[in-house]
């Protein structure tokens, strides 16, 4: 049981003192889409939709601002960049943000290695959706996992379990 939220309001004074290494994939949401092939196969009508619903009033000032940011972004792509932002992508942030305010150092960083692992029903892939840092953090890169088994991986995952073991030393 812990005494309060370790992070909300603020970084908790128990941790004051410990570092922290924290990440978010860059498509994060695109795993929790998975069973849902509408989800990678959106047009512009789908895209709108979706979004008013789930931003009202912002949706067309988020999507104008993702259109901006991506304009080569087809609609599934600006829906699961928006939908990574608005759960993980801030959420990573504003706890970094919360921790860097004490003493001990805050390192933070952005998986972007893109998974081929296909997406049933859809020609699109995992990409760097939830989780699928996880078999490359422990330099598991040939093993069957979300991680895929495409060009890079095997240079990413070094990389990225490097930085993890440097953090752990």
């Amino acid at each position: 049981a812990l005494p309060a939220d370790p992070f909300d309001p603020a970084a908790s004074d128990l941790c004051a003192d410990i570092p922290l290494l924290i990440a978010s994939n860059k498509t994060e949401a695109a795993f929790f889409f998975m069973n849902d092939p509408a989800a990678f196969t959106l047009d512009e009508a789908g895209l709108t939709r979706l979004l008013r619903d789930n931003l009202g009033r912002y949706a067309d000032t988020v999507l104008q601002t993702y259109r901006a940011l991506m304009p080569k972004a087809t609609p599934s792509e600006l829906f699961l960049a928006i939908a990574t932002a608005r759960t993980m992508g801030i959420e990573t942030i504003v706890l970094a943000d919360r921790k860097a305010a004490q003493a001990a150092p805050v390192y933070r960083y952005r998986w972007d290695y893109a998974s081929n692992l296909p997406v049933a029903g859809t020609s699109a892939t995992l990409g760097a959706g939830h989780a699928t840092d996880i078999g490359p953090t422990f330099a598991n890169f040939d093993e069957k996992g979300l991680h895929g088994n495409g060009p890079g991986v095997k240079a990413a995952s070094l990389n990225l379990s490097a930085i993890w073991a440097g953090f752990a030393h």
